[in-house]
């Protein structure tokens, strides 16, 4: 009588915690961090665990322990559900029913399969992407639907057989995928069905493994299987030698990280050493948008004086950066302005100044989104300058540049939405390029 006592006493406690995170979660503008959602799963197992097999003993017959099973994979759906699509520390706002506009679309899909990859692992692993948005893209999606190969198998007879259960993911994750795009809370991207199947399969390999599925047997179905000991053992230092490898990866990515963030962080003078210059325009340097000059020719005697040891031409910095910090036209920029140094920024293009309401909320203000759609994409393109972009009495100022490529007529469209998606403003606006790659255009709504 003690242990159905005690087993129903640890599925209260089970269901008290649960009570506790669902309160907890009840403001929508407290959010939870991962790590204590997974503390309140942890804690939730652990005594529906312990319930189970108390009244399995008691009822000498495994059924609470099949009852178990269906517990801990309930919980496993509604977490995987809270990471995809609630969780707003994940980023997620919740299921919007809408249908996402063309460019939208265009900029949430990706069908080239390990672009994603490559980008995380190999293009942005030397540069300033922290470890955890690696490691949540890349490893988090890996593991993300491993407990599947646990939980699908022991649920359901046909699962153990691959066919049926790489099925079974593909379609789960292909499901979740595009309840993600078209619920806008996240993209379309083949390497993540590449990432969440591929770890549910390695899954399902390890734990075919005769030691492990029938040590897993034993703990969640109290049954008395045979384990071989010695190969147990072989298998944990294997699974320990990964772990160890997997830490080392970490530790070096962060070693590139702070030595990064270093170049980042450093004291700069701008020092003219000139005494008199030739009254000239004198270009140190253009980007995609502007083109620069002093207001004489001094582009040899300009310098950047960087943690008062290294020195450089401003010029040099900019155009073919020899020095080992990140120096970029904004910093060069603002130090220009504080040293009192003339420079002349000149437009390479005709463009229009966008004064765009803020969006309230609450006691806060964002940035809507813009999107532009251009009727011919042969005759001008646009860009928008958002580094030189102000917030300034609740109006979000932006210059929306007009970069001609052949002659001809072409008509934007600027449509002004929410985070929701929903249209707050739209402008349009007739272009026209002449044989001189000349800009005119015309507001027409």
């Amino acid at each position: 009588m003690k242990k159905k006592i005690f087993g129903y006493m640890f599925y209260s406690l089970a269901m008290l915690i649960i009570l506790l995170y669902i309160f907890l979660t009840i403001d929508p503008y407290r959010i939870i961090p991962f790590e204590t959602t997974i503390i309140f799963v942890l804690l939730v197992c652990i005594f529906i665990y312990i319930g189970g097999i108390l009244l399995s003993k008691y009822y000498h017959n495994k059924k609470p322990l099949k009852f178990n099973l269906w517990l801990f994979f309930i919980l496993y759906i509604l977490l995987l559900i809270d990471l995809t699509l609630l969780d707003l520390s994940w980023g997620r706002h919740g299921f919007l029913l809408t249908t996402p506009n063309f460019e939208y679309l265009k900029n949430s899909i990706n069908l080239i399969p390990f672009k994603t990859i490559y980008e995380y692992l190999i293009k942005n692993f030397n540069n300033l992407t922290t470890t955890s948005i690696i490691f949540y893209n890349i490893f988090g999606n890996f593991i993300a639907l491993m407990p599947m190969a646990f939980f699908l198998p022991l649920l359901f007879k046909k699962e153990n057989k691959f066919s049926n259960f790489f099925l079974t993911i593909f379609l789960i994750v292909f499901g979740i995928e595009l309840t993600q795009l078209f619920g806008l809370v996240g993209r379309f991207d083949i390497d993540d069905i590449i990432l969440n199947v591929s770890g549910a399969l390695t899954m399902f390999g390890i734990l075919k493994i005769k030691t492990l599925n029938n040590l897993i047997r034993n703990i969640f179905l109290l049954e008395k299987n045979k384990i071989d000991y010695k190969k147990l053992i072989k298998l944990l230092i294997v699974f320990a030698l990964i772990f160890l490898i997997l830490i080392a990866i970490i530790k070096y990515h962060n070693h590139l990280y702070s030595k990064n963030l270093d170049t980042l962080h450093y004291e700069m003078k701008i020092i003219d050493e000139s005494n008199s210059c030739n009254q000239t325009l004198d270009k140190f340097y253009e980007d995609d948008l502007y083109t620069y000059y002093f207001p004489c020719e001094k582009s040899n005697q300009v310098y950047a004086i960087i943690n008062d040891e290294d020195k450089y031409l401003v010029k040099d910095l900019l155009n073919n950066n020899p020095s080992p910090y990140s120096v970029d036209i904004t910093k060069i920029e603002e130090r220009f302005k504080f040293y009192k140094i003339d420079y002349i920024k000149e437009n390479k293009y005709e463009y229009t100044t966008l004064n765009i309401d803020l969006i309230e909320d609450g006691n806060s203000y964002y940035t809507p989104n813009i999107t532009i759609k251009n009727s011919d994409e042969q005759i001008i393109k646009t860009k928008l300058d958002y580094k030189n972009a102000l917030m300034k009495d609740h109006k979000y100022i932006i210059n929306l540049h007009f970069i001609p490529l052949k002659t001809g007529n072409s008509e934007l469209t600027i449509i002004i939405t929410d985070d929701n998606s929903n249209e707050l403003s739209m402008k349009k606006y007739k272009v026209e390029v002449d044989k001189d790659l000349n800009v005119k255009y015309e507001l027409i709504v």
